[in-house]
């Protein structure tokens, strides 16, 4: 999932919509690992010399925006997670599909039958599903068991990022 135009052109905020490693517009492969996706995020800070900054997440992103409170509370002013889990557990009928170009767009089919409510405008199942499509089967497929492994459930109380004790209890 992206962010829309109207979040990312936030007036009088300075806002970076990543596309990580293999997604989007970026080269490269995707990762296997939240932990190394948190990792790229850091790499892009650097990059623009940014000590802090606020981090939002839907879904995948929110357990990378979750790991980088845990992994660089220094990094992280405030944070704001969507779709979010302390386990992020992926269906075996999505990591078995997801992979292989033969039934990869099964996998996307399930993945936008099982994440949207039904009363989700087309338009926005209709971006999701090409958004997948236009990803690499083997990077959807790390992004799902990066996910899949996912597990901060012990770690939630760590969180000491302002504001954000009140947002991990709602999160257990």
């Amino acid at each position: 999932m992206s962010w829309p135009p109207q979040i990312r052109r936030l007036d009088e905020r300075k806002i970076y919509a990543l596309d990580l490693p293999g997604h989007g517009k970026s080269e490269g492969i995707g990762r296997h690992s939240i932990d190394e996706y948190a990792n790229d995020v850091i790499a892009f800070m650097k990059e623009l010399k940014l000590r802090a900054a606020v981090m939002v997440g839907i879904s995948m992103g929110s357990a990378i925006a979750l790991t980088l409170a845990l992994k660089f509370p220094k990094k992280v002013l405030d944070w704001g997670c969507l779709a979010a889990a302390r386990k992020m557990r992926v269906a075996p009928a999505i990591l078995e599909t997801a992979g292989n170009p033969n039934t990869f767009e099964s996998a996307v089919e399930m993945v936008n039958e099982n994440c949207f409510s039904s009363n989700a405008p087309q338009s926005l199942l209709q971006l999701s599903k090409k958004q997948m499509l236009d990803m690499r089967p083997p990077v959807l497929l790390g992004d799902f068991l990066a996910c899949n492994e996912f597990d901060v459930t012990s770690q939630l109380g760590k969180i000491d990022v302002p504001r954000s004790l009140y947002a991990a209890q709602k999160i257990k």
